[in-house]
């Protein structure tokens, strides 16, 4: 499937509603090449979910398209996602590319998984994220210009929406460990009108900057650089002089204080200060190891603090030389086959909906640990249907 080549994607909606110089500065600083385990797996179990979704079965150990194998933790999730793509009872459509003009004519992207239900009157986006940080659709602007580009395209089938209706922007993230494996903002579309307004401004402002007119629509051109937790995804982070302010301002600080007793409430603003600061930081330490990685891998960099270097990898078979081991084995008088099992939970349950096997299945609890909730967590309480 091929891609057309939008400006503002909404995967990075989250960063060029925050700060409008990031479009100019990702096309100038695209990612550098690299080791991305996680998110080649994600493109991997994207593309096995839309084969296994359109009756075309993805066994274990099939290798996807950009060469990673699918294993049976990512088949897992992958069954998780379909399963909450069913219960939807319409139809569902999969890697859909949308253009969203009333965002802004070089606005658009592809949708994971959307629908409309015409009776209920409720539109569905769904995103299936394979990392392991987890991911709140509350308020999640990828989602959001999401649902602003199914309604750009229902509404060119029929016609403009006189009636509000009812939103459900559904994150499944199946290595969400310790947390909900499936998330869901469920809203009146009434009230994601401020969003859909910001998300307007903040392209508009995006390209004004791009194109030399940012001042002339703000007022100034202070501003459109911000630096924030928001700064770990974007590729211009080793690049971004906004951003090495910004953590070197938290670094070299020393005085002759002696000890503190802070109140409970004096601890929490202060840790939450410190976990901004940090991701900050650690925003630009990775923008800062990606360029030396490329220099050192490619331009030979040479520095006596730092180094390419790699573990030991995983001992696997050699393609195609499993059975002939397994028969081997035999010859020796041992069985190293793997033993008969069951799918997981997740995957049976994918193939026998309902309840029939619950009562031979639990989930364990998760460790109790500190958690930290959103600055818009109680926003939530009153921004939902």
């Amino acid at each position: 499937m091929q891609t057309p080549q939008f400006t503002l994607r909404p995967s990075a909606a989250g960063l060029w509603v925050r700060c409008a110089g990031y479009a100019t500065m990702a096309a100038r600083f695209p990612e550098l090449p690299g080791d991305n385990e996680v998110r080649e797996e994600g493109i991997a179990g994207h593309w096995a979910a839309y084969e296994i979704g359109n009756g075309r079965p993805v066994p274990e150990g099939t290798i996807a398209p950009n060469g990673v194998e699918l294993t049976e933790e990512i088949l897992d999730g992958v069954a998780e996602y379909l399963t909450v793509l069913r219960s939807w009872g319409v139809p569902v459509y999969m890697e859909s590319q949308v253009a969203i003009p009333s965002i802004h004519k070089e606005c658009g992207g592809t949708v994971d998984a959307w629908s409309w239900d015409p009776v209920k009157r409720i539109m569905r986006v769904a995103d299936l994220k394979l990392g392991y940080r987890p991911v709140d659709p509350f308020e999640l602007w990828q989602l959001l210009a999401y649902v602003r580009g199914v309604l750009d395209y229902l509404q060119s089938i029929y016609g403009q929406f006189t009636e509000h209706f009812t939103v459900e922007m559904i994150i499944v993230q199946p290595r969400g460990y310790g947390h909900d494996t499936v998330k869901t903002w469920r809203v009146n579309s009434e009230k994601l009108i401020p969003y859909m307004h910001r998300l307007r401004t903040a392209a508009e402002h995006a390209i004004a900057f791009r194109d030399g007119e940012y001042s002339q629509k703000v007022g100034s051109e202070k501003g459109a650089y911000t630096a924030g937790p928001h700064c770990e995804n974007c590729s211009a982070k080793g690049e971004c002089a906004t951003l090495q302010n910004a953590s070197l301002q938290q670094m070299d600080v020393s005085g002759d204080h002696g000890a503190l007793e802070l109140t409970y409430d004096q601890a929490a603003a202060e840790l939450r200060r410190l976990d901004r600061a940090i991701k900050v930081m650690e925003a630009r330490q990775a923008g800062l190891e990606g360029k030396l990685e490329y220099g050192i891998k490619t331009e030979n960099f040479i520095h006596r603090n730092f180094e390419i270097s790699g573990g030991t990898g995983k001992l696997v078979w050699k393609e195609g030389q499993a059975a002939q081991a397994i028969a081997l084995g035999k010859v020796l008088g041992h069985d190293i086959a793997k033993p008969l099992q069951a799918l997981t939970p997740t995957q049976a349950k994918a193939k026998i909906p309902g309840t029939v096997l619950d009562a031979f299945t639990e989930r364990k609890p998760g460790k109790l640990k500190l958690r930290r909730l959103a600055d818009n967590h109680a926003d939530k309480l009153f921004n939902q249907e």
